[in-house]
């Protein structure tokens, strides 16, 4: 999946799939927002939302470069993951360091 950021000119982050490029923005799929959310002892931590309450689930969507600020980005392995189990039902297991499973 090539998962990645895209800043809006409305101030809004989303993260999406990008599926590819049009020569006139970038389609993508499954587009969630990037919120902060604030803890009871007020640590921020990051926390998705529906761009659209009402859109079909997996539809496409084109973003045009007039409303990006700026080239998809990348984007870190814990969001990615996060992302991921969050618009597939994938349930991703969690790096185990120098540990090798065996079955």
């Amino acid at each position: 999946m090539n998962v990645k950021s895209f800043k809006l000119t409305t101030g809004e982050e989303l993260v999406a799939e990008l599926l590819h490029e049009t020569g006139m923005g970038y389609v993508v799929k499954n587009p969630l927002v990037v919120h902060v959310m604030r803890g009871p002892d007020g640590q921020g931590s990051l926390a998705f939302a529906q761009w659209s309450m009402i859109q079909t689930p997996g539809a496409q969507i084109e973003l045009y470069d007039h409303a990006v600020l700026c080239k998809p980005a990348e984007i870190i392995a814990e969001v990615a993951d996060s992302y991921i189990q969050q618009t597939s039902s994938i349930i991703l297991p969690k790096a185990t360091g120098s540990m090798i499973l065996t079955g």
